[in-house]
């Protein structure tokens, strides 16, 4: 029984660290990235909307250089940096860039 009780522990154990790990802490977009990419430094997104998706609670989006990384709905803790890669956003007529739903 006390072998069963540490499996079954292991094994919960495991599908945590799992879970926790699906969302960088730290992702990144440039005008030549794509959506279906990981969002990593070498493997980039193209917007933020795709790179938020990607990113974690309290994590971070940089930009590597400069583009337009379209609009996005912000609905948890982020940072998106762009101070060394100039990135924009074109506003849609009548709507915001950037949306805040906290």
């Amino acid at each position: 029984m006390n072998k069963l009780a540490s499996l079954g522990a292991a094994l919960a154990l495991g599908f945590c660290a799992t879970s926790a790990n699906a969302q960088a802490t730290r992702t990144w977009v440039s005008g030549t990235g794509n959506d279906t990419n990981p969002c990593s430094r070498t493997s980039p997104c193209l917007t933020f909307a795709g790179a938020l998706s990607k990113t974690a609670a309290g994590g971070e989006i940089d930009c590597l250089d400069a583009g337009n990384f379209g609009t996005v709905t912000i609905n948890k803790a982020i940072t998106i940096d762009c101070a060394g890669g100039g990135g924009g956003i074109t506003i849609p007529n009548g709507g915001n860039g950037i949306n805040v739903a906290a």
